[in-house]
């Protein structure tokens, strides 16, 4: 006896489909989505310096733009440059809490 089974069709009348079937068979797991989170806007703590030549590389002087790993904006080497300088009061202001010494 043959039997034909496409991709998506009941095995057997069964609620699974012939990829499940063969999922079970190979111990295959279905990939577990994990939910995006709403956020506000980006903060630009991830930028990542890019030069136009190697010869430049790690000198900072010599950055020509800059891109923010997280969200993927680019930016100028003068933008840039004034949000690593106020990186640090942008993450205060967005987690909200005082980082001044107790006295």
């Amino acid at each position: 006896m043959y039997l034909a089974l496409r991709a998506g069709e009941p095995v057997d009348g069964q609620k699974g489909t012939a990829m499940s079937l063969l999922d079970k068979l190979l111990h295959r797991t279905k990939p577990v989505v994990s939910p995006t989170v709403a956020s506000g806007p980006c903060l630009h703590v991830t930028l990542v310096p890019k030069w136009d030549s190697v010869a430049d590389m790690g000198h900072e002087d010599s950055v020509s733009s800059y891109k923010c790993d997280s969200c993927g904006q680019s930016f100028t080497a003068v933008e840039g440059r004034a949000l690593r300088q106020s990186e640090a009061e942008r993450l205060r202001q967005q987690v909200g809490t005082d980082t001044s010494p107790a006295t």
